[in-house]
């Protein structure tokens, strides 16, 4: 499986940056002998609507996690 974090701490909106890796890891999963799905790890707080952005830009799947803890980065939280 190929995943590409995607943090959303600092605004609603998504990295351009993320947006380049999933395109990215679209043409490694074509160029693999074997297909293997591209993941997007999506965490944040009410940062559901964004996991759509993120499968129209090339991700076959969204792992979602939204609390308000989440909201902005911190290690401490990101770690558990």
């Amino acid at each position: 499986m190929r995943e590409v974090y995607a943090d959303n701490s600092a605004t609603t909106r998504l990295s351009p940056v993320v947006l380049e890796l999933l395109a990215k890891a679209q043409e490694l999963k074509r160029a693999a002998p074997q297909e293997e799905p591209v993941t997007a790890v999506l965490l944040g707080d009410q940062v559901e609507v964004l996991a759509s952005v993120l499968v129209a830009h090339g991700a076959d799947n969204v792992l979602l996690a939204e609390h308000p803890l989440l909201a902005q980065y911190k290690p401490r939280t990101y770690k558990q």
